[in-house]
């Protein structure tokens, strides 16, 4: 089996779906959404990053994870598209460190 990196050059896997952040092309709108979610999290506010399919929204919430202090932040990935909204909450609260308690109907209020 031939060694692509090896062939063509490349100092890492050129096939893989996750590229470093430092690897990250960036371009203003990226760089204007990354300093608003530092803000909004360093501010302890809430955010929605809403985007269609493919244009990096996983990549900036990557970067911005990067940039987060491991010592002050603990973060947690909670994959939502197959999870009914009842799980969706559960899934949050045990991220927070919360045992979900109550019905789904108190949770959403």
């Amino acid at each position: 089996m031939i060694d692509t990196r090896a062939h063509f050059g490349f100092h890492a896997d050129p096939c893989t779906r996750e590229i470093r952040v430092e690897h990250h092309h960036r371009l203003p709108h990226y760089d204007d959404a990354l300093e608003g979610l530092l803000y909004t999290v360093q501010h302890r506010q809430s955010a929605a990053l809403i985007a269609p399919a493919g244009t990096g929204k996983s990549a900036l919430l990557r970067a911005l994870v990067d940039q987060l202090p491991e010592a002050r932040y603990r973060v947690h990935y909670v994959k939502v598209t197959d999870l009914s909204k009842r799980d969706m909450c559960r899934e949050i609260a045990c991220a927070a460190g919360c045992e979900p308690k109550g019905s789904y109907n108190w949770l959403v209020r």
